[in-house]
């Protein structure tokens, strides 16, 4: 529904842009005529829009005829379509123009002539789909999955016009049937780790449903299996990578003034200076305070580096090889101070409490590296579904 409001919406704002004198002398005689009818229900004597009415109505028609006869003498099979359309552009102009007829001129009343375009449209119409089902049979004759598809496009066409044409709905399915292939999907690990069967699940556990489309169908296991799919996608895990764990501090200081005290006002010769009422002048004493802060950062990365094996099972031959990987990096930093505390900012007192970590194991770090190699996997093959023909 918000589809069909917006190109309305927008029709609206241009035509309180432009006048429908305008739209005429630019040919956009569909847009002339909207905007007089919408000024002419409002006030049906307004001669110019008037005017504007005939003369783009009449060109519209003129355009549409024009088109028809030269597709007629075409005599193209696959022309009905644009024949279709055209008559369906007449009756609609004709429908939209009714309700505001006759309209009276000085010297002369408009009054256009009604034209029945069913036996036309319903022509139109059988041709066409005639023409998109002949087009579905020459396509499965090449019995191809690609034909096979077109074909079933072909009868979707002819359903759209008549749903029940001839046995347009039992060759659908055949061509679904036909035109559908099946990719088989598994992990194979050829690297130096011993990968429990949870790191399998863990990174096919996509569901065949974010895979699939109209014509493909996934089967996803952990293992490889005996399967009559025509396409093979192997995850080959080649190698994990994991570095030490690492660990570098680092030392600053943070300063801060506070009170302490106070000392008497001297002047030139040292002795105190008094104010008005002669009491001795003092001034706030200061002492700077200091504290040491390490900041220890830890860190231990790992990647999951997989080859992706796209394999026509026909032929028993890889059509494509990609290259993955899954990462994870573990970084973690704490702190400590030695000295005065107070001399710290409010934000890095907060840090204190961070201390210092374990170091994930190396089967942890694997799991977390799979979260990620799981995406890049899904995202691998959607991105190569157009090898599965």
């Amino acid at each position: 529904m918000k589809q069909a409001f917006y190109p309305f919406i927008l029709l609206l704002f241009m035509a309180s842009c432009v006048s429908s004198e305008k739209y005429l002398t630019q040919g956009n005689y569909d847009l002339a005529i909207e905007l007089a009818i919408k000024k002419l229900s409002k006030k049906p004597t307004a001669e110019k829009e008037i005017l504007v009415l005939e003369k783009s109505y009449l060109l519209a028609n003129q355009l549409n005829l024009d088109k028809i006869k030269y597709l007629r003498t075409e005599g193209s099979p696959d022309s009905w379509e644009a024949i279709l359309r055209n008559y369906e552009q007449l009756r609609s102009r004709q429908s939209r123009v009714r309700p505001i007829l006759p309209l009276q001129l000085p010297d002369r009343t408009i009054n256009f002539e009604r034209i029945d375009y069913d036996s036309k449209i319903v022509e139109a119409k059988q041709n066409a789909t005639d023409f998109h089902y002949q087009k579905g049979i020459q396509n499965m004759g090449l019995n191809t999955k690609t034909g096979y598809r077109s074909a079933y496009e072909n009868f979707k066409q002819t359903r759209q016009y008549f749903s029940s044409y001839k046995d347009v709905n039992q060759l659908m399915d055949v061509c679904k049937e036909k035109g559908m292939v099946s990719v088989t999907v598994y992990a194979e690990n050829q690297s130096e780790y011993n990968l429990k069967p949870e790191f399998y699940t863990k990174i096919l556990s996509f569901g065949t449903a974010e895979l699939n489309t109209e014509w493909i169908t996934f089967m996803v296991s952990e293992n490889k299996l005996n399967s009559t799919a025509e396409y093979t996608s192997k995850i080959v895990v080649s190698s994990i990578a994991i570095s030490p764990e690492k660990q570098d501090a680092e030392t600053y200081t943070e300063t801060k003034q506070i009170a302490d005290g106070f000392e008497y006002v001297l002047d030139d010769k040292g002795n105190v200076k008094k104010d008005t009422t002669g009491k001795d002048i003092k001034k706030p004493k200061f002492k700077t305070i200091s504290c040491k802060v390490t900041k220890v950062l830890q860190t231990k990365s790992a990647s999951i580096n997989c080859n992706v094996l796209y394999s026509d099972n026909s032929s028993s031959q890889v059509i494509k090889r990609t290259t993955i990987q899954g990462n994870y990096r573990f970084a973690w930093d704490s702190y400590s101070a030695n000295g005065d505390l107070n001399a710290l900012k409010q934000e890095t007192k907060e840090l204190l409490g961070k201390k210092i970590k374990a170091f994930p194991t190396n089967g942890q770090m694997i799991e977390y590296a799979s979260d990620n190699l799981h995406s890049q996997i899904k995202n691998d093959i959607k991105a190569n579904r157009n090898l599965f023909k």
